[in-house]
């Protein structure tokens, strides 16, 4: 955060100070802003959010108790007027702290000096490609980021908020759920590098229609400026209507022939991790990633793109995605006690994102048995029976050896998979999370590799979790 006065802070949001002492021109040391108690420090600056479990005006005085700088609050809320007419610390008072928190980030965008700030959307594979673009530009430049997947109307005003001074580029994650979500976003990072990986039917429930979703996306091509940069993929079938779309200038990445950057050759080790070679017009370049999943190539071919038109040259580029770290939850490679490897990816999960990670399942394996945890997968409306009948049956021709089931919507997937010629006997559809670890403590035998899958709310690291922490000796197999 840079360092400003209380009345700057005000202005920018709109608000009122209320101080018991002459500080309200005074610059203040804000350290970072934060939104939640459980993580603040001394000298933060705390903003009230009113979100759907909890109410942050409700934790003002812990705040306060825990080194809060200043707040941000709504003025109408009566834990406000609890504090009385001196509080103990400057109070800045809004009209509303989401709209606020985003006014202040988009002010203080426009205050640093940035050379690049990259924004990255698409359906699946943002955090990857960020993570994969920040080990990159680490290499040099000063990079903020965001930890994990701070991609909505919170995370990106903080991923903001988190660069100073000595920040030279800022990369963004930008999600949508509905429309208008990216066109909120843009307005507060004002992106001149944008990256849209790909285009598939996350949060079809929402949008309704695949063209939807594009056009949800696409709404960052559309703020883009003619001095911008716009990355593509060369794969996705909507990328040519993208670009069509903005004022920016185009470069493309994939896999196709004529890409700007193009990932050929592509091959799986035996150790599960794909190594392809780069070319652009700097050259001929080959890469092993050390993440598992042929699709992270595309991650990696979009993370390429963006830092060579920033800037960075090709030794950079290759090193910062060998050396890369990928957040956690996705496609994490474990190894337990009892000799058996689990493939941690719970953050989400859609069909596009299901089918890579049992491609991922298959190259791992090998010739080991292959077991898939797979739970419901979210948001998909109208075309929910059919994704999870789809991904049942695609699991003979993949050689997975056992399925569990986990979820109400997950029930197809597992009929669907008995179905397409999957031994009922091998097949199981649990709805609970202990009945599911211990089903997989009394199945697994070492050298086995299990996938466990599924959408966020299913808690589904809670298996992961259970089955590293070691399980009991199983006296049956199958």
């Amino acid at each position: 955060m840079i360092p400003v006065s209380l009345l700057w802070i005000a202005e920018a949001v709109n608000g009122k100070v209320v101080t018991s002492d002459d500080a309200a021109g005074k610059t203040v040391e804000i350290c970072e802003v934060s939104t939640d108690t459980r993580t603040i420090s001394p000298g933060d600056l705390f903003v009230a959010l009113k979100g759907v479990r909890n109410d942050g005006h409700e934790f003002l005085t812990l705040a306060i108790e825990s080194g809060a700088a200043a707040v941000i609050a709504e003025e109408s809320h009566p834990m406000v007027g609890s504090l009385g007419a001196s509080p103990p610390v400057p109070l800045i008072l809004v009209e509303d702290t989401l709209h606020a928190l985003g006014a202040l980030a988009r002010a203080v965008r426009r205050e640093l000096g940035l050379l690049a700030v990259v924004g990255i959307t698409g359906s699946t594979g943002k955090t990857c490609t960020k993570d994969f673009l920040v080990s990159i530009l680490k290499r040099r430049f000063e990079v903020a980021y965001p930890p994990g997947s701070y991609n909505n109307e919170v995370g990106l005003p903080l991923t903001v908020l988190s660069a100073d001074l000595d920040t030279e580029v800022l990369v963004a994650e930008m999600g949508a759920r509905t429309s208008g979500d990216i066109d909120r976003l843009a307005d507060i990072l004002d992106p001149d590098f944008g990256v849209i990986t790909n285009v598939g039917v996350v949060h079809i429930g929402e949008f309704k229609s695949q063209e939807n979703v594009a056009n949800a996306k696409g709404e960052l091509a559309r703020y883009l400026e003619e001095s911008d940069c716009l990355v593509l993929n060369q794969d996705d079938e909507w990328s040519s209507t993208m670009a069509e779309w903005t004022r920016a200038r185009v470069v493309t990445f994939g896999k196709k022939e004529g890409s700007d950057y193009r990932g050929r050759e592509i091959k799986v080790g035996g150790a599960g991790y794909p190594e392809f070679i780069l070319e652009w017009e700097a050259g001929d370049f080959t890469i092993g990633l050390p993440v598992i999943g042929r699709h992270n190539v595309e991650n990696a071919l979009a993370a390429a793109a963006c830092a060579c038109e920033v800037g960075v040259g090709a030794d950079d580029i290759v090193s910062g995605l060998e050396g890369s770290e990928i957040s956690k939850w996705r496609l994490e490679v474990l190894e337990a006690p009892k000799g058996y490897t689990v493939i941690n990816d719970v953050y989400n999960s859609n069909p596009r994102s299901v089918r890579a990670a049992l491609a991922a399942l298959k190259d791992l394996a090998g010739a080991e048995r292959t077991i898939a945890v797979l739970g419901d997968m979210a948001e998909l409306g109208s075309i929910s029976v059919e994704a999870h009948r789809e991904v049942g049956a695609s699991l003979p021709g993949l050689g997975v050896d056992l399925l569990i089931a986990v979820g109400t919507r997950a029930e197809e997937t597992a009929r669907s998979a008995i179905e397409a010629g999957m031994n009922g006997g091998k097949v199981f559809f649990l709805e609970d999370l202990e009945d599911v670890t211990e089903k997989l403590r009394v199945l697994l035998r070492p050298g086995d590799v299990v996938l466990v899958k599924g959408s966020r709310f299913l808690g589904l690291e809670r298996v992961t979790k259970g089955l590293i922490a070691g399980p009991q000796d199983a006296e049956e197999g199958f």
